[in-house]
C-alpha cells in the first residue's frame, strides 16, 4: 500500500518548514509559525503512522527511520534551499532600480516557492537513495 503523506498534496505540508522560511519577509509571524507547525504535525503524524502500520514488525525502527527521512527530506534540504533561493534572489534584485515594487517584495518568495515545488520529488528520491544505502542497510 503506498505512503498516503508521500503523495501530493499531503506531501507539501511536511514542507511547511520551507514555505515558512519563504514567506517569512512578506507575512505577519503568526503566518510562518502557522507554517511551522504545519510542517511539525506532518513529520509526527507520517512516524506515527508508518508506527502503526509496521506494527507486528518492529514499529520504533520504522517510526526512527520515518523521522529521519523526513528530517533530511521536510526540513534541512529544503529550508537550505528556500533560505540561499530567497535571499540570493533579494540581494540580485536589490542592485535593480528599474522594477516595480511588488517584484522586489514577491520576487524572492515566488523563487522559492517555484524551486520547492519544482525540486520536491527529486529531492525525496535522493535522500530515499542516500537512506537505502547507508542507513537502511543496517535493518
Amino acid at each position: 500500500m503506498p505512503d498516503v503523506f508521500a503523495t501530493l498534496p499531503l506531501r507539501f505540508c511536511g514542507y511547511g518548514f520551507a514555505f515558512g522560511e519563504c514567506a517569512k519577509y512578506n507575512f505577519t509571524f503568526r503566518t510562518v509559525d502557522l507554517l511551522n507547525c504545519m510542517g511539525g504535525v506532518y513529520i509526527v503524524c507520517h512516524a506515527a503512522k508508518n508506527g502503526w502500520d509496521a506494527r507486528n514488525d518492529n514499529p520504533l525502527l520504522r517510526i526512527l527511520d520515518t523521522l529521519i527521512f523526513d528530517g533530511i527530506a521536510s526540513c534541512i534540504i529544503p529550508c537550505f534551499m528556500c533560505y540561499h533561493a530567497c535571499r540570493l534572489t533579494a540581494n540580485l534584485l536589490s542592485e535593480l532600480d528599474t522594477l516595480p515594487r511588488f517584484i522586489y517584495k514577491w520576487g524572492p518568495f515566488v523563487v522559492g516557492v517555484t524551486l520547492l515545488l519544482i525540486l520536491s520529488k527529486n529531492i525525496d528520491e535522493l535522500v530515499n537513495k542516500i537512506l537505502d544505502e547507508t542507513l537502511r542497510t543496517l535493518y
